[in-house]
């Protein structure tokens, strides 16, 4: 009786550490997807960041050089394109907090900015050098997209948040 009681505490015991084995490794497993995403979603808003700096000196230099010199189109241009520069920078900045709301606040920004400024420059039909530059842009804000969407559907897999409402194309 002894014996038998033994063996089946053994067991039961054998049983429970396989069990949370498979739990622990499937947390962690969920961490270094979280991990990956975070990175991804970091080296995308440092290509945004940098980008997006190089389209607002080019976009100066090309519309210094158009019709629109001097103009007060020019100087709106000129000045969305250094905002969305600046709101890539701050949205890179705040990659490195733990502060969601702040990460969503500045993914936002950046997002309507880039639309607002991708609306001006379809009205103002700039040089086709900018239009080609804008889609190096569009490329980073996709990625950047598809990498904050990843992330936020691994870090809140309860379903808390709704990962719909925000990104590059969608409704604010």
């Amino acid at each position: 009786m002894k014996v038998r009681f033994l063996i089946t505490g053994a067991a039961a015991f054998a049983l429970l550490l396989t069990a949370m084995s498979g739990s622990a490794s499937a947390q962690w497993g969920r961490g270094r997807d979280n991990d990956r995403d975070l990175r991804n979603l970091r080296e995308s808003a440092a290509a945004l960041r940098e980008n997006s700096r190089e389209f607002a000196r080019r976009l100066d230099r090309e519309l210094d050089r158009s019709r629109y010199d001097g103009t007060r189109a020019e100087d709106r241009l000129n000045s969305m394109a250094r905002e969305l520069a600046q709101a890539a920078g701050e949205l890179q900045g705040s990659l490195f907090f733990t502060n969601s709301d702040r990460v969503d606040r500045n993914m936002r920004r950046v997002f309507a900015t880039a639309k607002d400024l991708e609306n001006a420059l379809a009205r103002a039909r700039v040089h086709r050098g900018i239009s080609g530059d804008w889609m190096r842009i569009r490329r980073d804000l996709n990625a950047l997209d598809r990498s904050y969407t990843a992330y936020l559907r691994d870090r809140d897999r309860n379903g808390r948040r709704d990962v719909r409402n925000v990104g590059w194309g969608r409704n604010y």
